[in-house]
Formats: structure tokens, C-alpha cells, sequence
């Protein structure tokens, strides 16, 4: 079990790493790319989501967004 703020910054990390190669690609609309996101971590870094929350997704998503703010 990660802590939760380890969690946090090693998926804002995987986030912008990730973002990078997609942004290769074709462009697709913010949703679509958090649930890709998810479906990564969960295949290739399950132990990022191994944190205390009630929505896990969720809470990735506000990490995220926070994190994009300007």
C-alpha cells in the first residue's frame, strides 16, 4: 500500500509522461484520456493505485486536474 502522497506525485509523474507519448498521436478530449490514463496505471503501475480513497479514479482525476491548473 502506497501512502497517499506518494501516490500522488508518482501518478502526476506517470501522468506527464504518459500525456507526452499521447500528445504524439491523435488528439483526444480530456475524459477519454483520464480513463486511458486509469486503464495504463492499472496494467503497467497497479501499485500507484493502491492508496486509501473512497474513488480512486476519482481522486487520480483531481490530482491531475489540480495539477494542470495555470
Amino acid at each position: 500500500m502506497m501512502r497517499r502522497e506518494d501516490a500522488r506525485s508518482a501518478i502526476i509523474d506517470h501522468w506527464y509522461s504518459w500525456s507526452d507519448l499521447m500528445a504524439e498521436s491523435d488528439y483526444m478530449a480530456m475524459g477519454v484520456a483520464m480513463h486511458l490514463f486509469y486503464e495504463f496505471l492499472q496494467s503497467k503501475h497497479p501499485q500507484c493505485l493502491d492508496f486509501h480513497s473512497a474513488d480512486v479514479y476519482e481522486e487520480m482525476k483531481a490530482w491531475i486536474y489540480e495539477d494542470c491548473e495555470p
